[in-house]
């Protein structure tokens, strides 16, 4: 009742995140996860006004500095979260400021709707990924105004222009560069999150048909349950597309 009339009165949901070993989820994370699914509708008809942000843990900087004291790790990862938010607020700081960057981001996105792509292409080492956009739908980076005309920011930071893609068109095979981060359950209930690193896919008439890591095999059976065997649980499509620069600030750390 109280998240329903929060959202009544147009508050901001944030999910202020970490990712610090053994990957614990945190009470309030999963507690935003529980307000957000209640609060479904709203999000779904964009009356919603949320967020999901990064905080730094120690852990967290130590696997990110594993070469720096701890103390030294720490403050260096929180420098580079502020750098990639652009919490400076200065146009000098290298990555100007944060509406700088958002109106340069919007400008990439109005790039791409004007060309009207007919078909995306994916390729790299490990990669040959195909799709192609869904009719009447645009690119857009992660700002825009709510139904009731406030504007909100989902990501921070962000680096990204999205859009939706046709489930149907994706045909191809991938192999990721970084982690995917899997959230689960323990036998005590309790939430609980999994780096699965060097995954390989493939993806035939827009289902996912494949999924295995060469890094970590014995999590090959969730894959194959979680993202193939389960096609009703939608989680066999791809519902999104994200395009980066790879010059990006967090790209430029090499971590």
């Amino acid at each position: 009742e109280q998240v329903t009339r929060m959202t009544a009165e147009d508050a901001l949901f944030v999910n202020i995140q970490s990712f610090s070993p053994p990957y614990e989820a945190a009470p309030f994370v999963s507690g935003f996860s529980g307000q957000v699914e209640s609060n479904a509708a709203a999000q779904e008809d964009n009356s919603l006004r949320w967020n999901v942000t990064p905080w730094p843990t120690q852990a967290w900087a130590e696997s990110v500095y594993p070469e720096l004291p701890p103390d030294q790790a720490y403050r260096q990862l929180g420098q580079d979260l502020a750098s990639f938010c652009r919490a400076s607020g200065k146009s000098s700081d290298g990555n100007g400021t944060w509406q700088e960057h958002i109106e340069k981001l919007r400008d990439v996105a109005d790039q791409i709707n004007e060309i009207e792509p007919q078909e995306i292409i994916f390729r790299s080492e490990g990669t040959e990924l195909r799709m192609k956009p869904l009719p009447g739908s645009f690119f857009l980076p992660v700002e825009w105004e709510t139904t009731r005309g406030k504007k909100i920011l989902v990501n921070l930071p962000s680096q990204e222009v999205f859009g939706t893609p046709d489930p149907d068109s994706v045909e191809g095979h991938f192999s990721t560069t970084k982690p995917l981060i899997v959230h689960r359950t323990n036998e005590d209930g309790n939430p609980f999150s999994v780096p699965i690193s060097g995954i390989k896919g493939r993806f035939e008439n827009g289902k996912m048909v494949y999924l295995e890591s060469t890094t970590n095999p014995e999590e090959n059976e969730y894959l194959m349950d979680t993202f193939v065997r389960n096609p009703a649980s939608g989680m066999s499509s791809i519902g999104e597309i994200g395009l980066v620069a790879p010059n990006n600030p967090i790209a430029k750390t090499g971590r």
